[in-house]
């Protein structure tokens, strides 16, 4: 019997890793649910979603599966509150982002001042070198995240 390929995309890249289900420990219903989407969606489109609608279904329940939390909870997870808010924070902090500053800005403002602006980014996305991003972290001052020894995903 064949899988469906789609379902096993989906599974393959929302399936929580041992240390991300660490985070869920002291979370239950709507709330756990909730967190493992806003964990997994960050790690595949590098932000969190705006509303619950722009989860697909089929993630939803994968994550809810894995999860022990009925797939319906998340219509409760509260997107408007302080909890969302820390749970945010918990999540760019495991995985050693944080929130862009003022500072940040001028930084780019003056790097891309200084390498011809958007046409630089245009050329260097072609290159195949992994080290050299479109935009260098440390351009920004920023030290590369993923060097705490956590498995990437692929």
């Amino acid at each position: 019997m064949r899988r469906d390929s789609q379902a096993d995309e989906v599974a393959q890249q929302w399936t929580l890793l041992p240390g991300e289900r660490e985070l869920l420990a002291n979370k239950t219903g709507a709330t756990r649910l909730g967190f493992a989407v806003l964990l997994n969606f960050f790690q595949c489109e590098a932000r969190f979603p705006q509303s619950r609608q722009e989860v697909p279904l089929s993630v939803v329940a994968c994550l809810a599966k894995q999860v022990g939390v009925p797939a319906a909870c998340y219509a409760e997870y509260d997107w408007q509150g302080r909890a969302i808010k820390y749970h945010r924070a918990q999540i760019r902090s495991f995985l050693c982002f944080r929130e862009a500053t003022l500072r940040d800005a001028e930084a780019l403002t003056a790097y891309l001042s200084e390498h011809g602006g958007a046409a630089s980014l245009d050329r260097r996305a072609g290159q195949s070198d992994q080290d050299d991003l479109p935009l260098p972290l440390s351009a920004l001052g920023v030290s590369a995240p993923g060097d705490s020894g956590r498995p990437q995903r692929h």
